[in-house]
Parts: C-alpha cells; structure tokens; sequence
C-alpha cells in the first residue's frame, strides 16, 4: 500500500508534547507509550487517509479526526491526495470544532 508522507503543524506538535508531559507527571513509562502509539496512528493515518471521520461544522470536506486514537481524536486534512497534514490532537471530551 502505498504511504502518503506526514506532516505535523506547530500546534499539533506543540499539542503532543503537551499531553506527554502531562501524562509523565504521574507516569514516565505511559508518557513514552503514548508517542510511540501516537506515531504508529500517524502510519496508519498514511495508509488510510480517508478512514477518518469529517468534522462537524468544518467547511473544508478534507478535513477529518481519526478513529479515536485512546482518548484523543487526531485532527488531520489530506492535502491534494498528496500528502497528510496533522492539524491538531485534541481530547475527545473538548468540543473539537471549537478548537480548529
């Protein structure tokens, strides 16, 4: 199958750090295993791009959040069938349109 590359912008870079220092205050060990999933969703976000689900209320048809990945929803947009962007990874509790 064939992998579309992956790019993360600033806020959802900012956003991964964020949770995995969150999640080390209590737990180093589930800080490390939650990057190394959250990289094994994004290759699996670029095989299958258009698993996802849209958006409510975004106006771009592109824009999608990822089959959950834990309890986080992986906000992304397929670029041109060329490429994926990682938009944002938010917490499935937050009212995620809001955020975007």
């Amino acid at each position: 199958m064939k992998k579309l590359p992956v790019t993360l912008t600033v806020a959802a870079a900012r956003d991964i750090r964020e949770i995995a220092r969150y999640i080390a205050l209590d737990n180093p060990a589930a800080a490390r295993r939650f990057e190394d999933e959250f990289w094994l969703a994004l290759d699996r976000i670029s095989v299958f791009p258009r698993t996802g689900y849209a958006i409510p209320g975004r106006p771009f048809p592109t824009m999608r959040g990822s089959q959950r990945f834990r309890r986080y929803a992986i906000v992304y947009q397929v670029v041109q069938e060329h490429e994926v962007d990682i938009v944002r990874v938010i917490h499935c509790a937050r009212d995620i349109s809001s955020l975007l």
